[in-house]
């Protein structure tokens, strides 16, 4: 890179290739820092959904609702459908065919953590049943 001294020297195109080239690295890092930000929301979200449904079979555990895990769990099942697995498989299709528009994917992002929960949920059961 030239000094101070010998920039008054340079010709002005050399000086304008110069600024376009800096200018498309910087967008070029601007864009790659949003992606990165966008995709660790997502992350997040999907965390955050797996942890407030086990919060929320916890949450009856407290409550004096249950007593055990075990109860808290069935519970979630209810009637044949578990809360995590219909908030999962809804919110996820629901993100996939795009139907939340600019938010689908924040919503497939739920949809991802509900179905996170059911099957470590389904999963540990069956661990546990095994003999």
């Amino acid at each position: 890179m030239a000094t101070d001294k010998n920039l008054s020297n340079l010709p002005k195109k050399d000086l304008a290739d110069q600024y376009v080239r800096l200018k498309g690295r910087i967008k070029k890092a601007q864009d790659e820092s949003k992606q990165m930000m966008e995709q660790v929301t997502q992350d997040l979200i999907t965390v955050g959904t797996g942890a407030a449904l086990g919060a929320f079979a916890g949450n009856k555990i407290r409550n004096g609702e249950v007593t055990s895990e075990d109860e808290a769990y069935e519970l979630m099942e209810g009637s044949s459908l578990d809360i995590d697995l219909v908030v999962g498989a809804v919110c996820a299709g629901a993100g996939m065919m795009k139907m939340g528009g600019k938010m689908s994917d924040t919503i497939r992002a739920v949809g991802i953590g509900g179905l996170t929960s059911y099957a470590s949920r389904a999963a540990r059961k069956a661990v546990s049943e095994m003999e």
